[in-house]
């Protein structure tokens, strides 16, 4: 009760586009900072690179996150990398790319909300 009241008593203080993070379930943290479309992609993308589902998962949709492999014995493109579209990021790679969809506003903002993963 006493940390109930404390988390009630810093969350006032704090102005209606800051964050506070208490842990999720399991531990994990649940509120997340404000990003930027940018930030987002670039988060995710270290993410997709690093086969870390549960870094991907704090800027992204479980949707998102479950469209992809995530196995590190999958291997991975010796050429992964992040450009920005005329659509906005994707993962490129030799032979496809994951397309971002990224949704979000400055007050709440943005995370991946879901990927199409295309082939060449």
């Amino acid at each position: 009760m006493r940390n109930l009241l404390a988390i009630l008593i810093l969350a006032s203080a704090l102005s209606s586009c800051e964050t506070l993070t208490l842990p999720g379930a399991q531990g994990e943290p649940r509120a997340k900072t404000v990003l930027t479309e940018e930030q987002a992609a670039r988060k995710f993308f270290e993410a997709y690179k690093n086969h870390n589902r549960l870094a991907a998962s704090q800027v992204a949709s479980a949707e998102a996150v479950g469209k992809l492999n995530w196995n590190p014995l999958s291997g991975s493109a010796s050429n992964l990398q992040l450009q920005e579209t005329g659509e906005g990021y994707a993962i490129t790679y030799d032979g496809g790319a994951i397309h971002l969809v990224i949704l979000g506003d400055g007050h709440v903002g943005h995370n991946v909300a879901d990927v199409r993963v295309t082939a060449d």
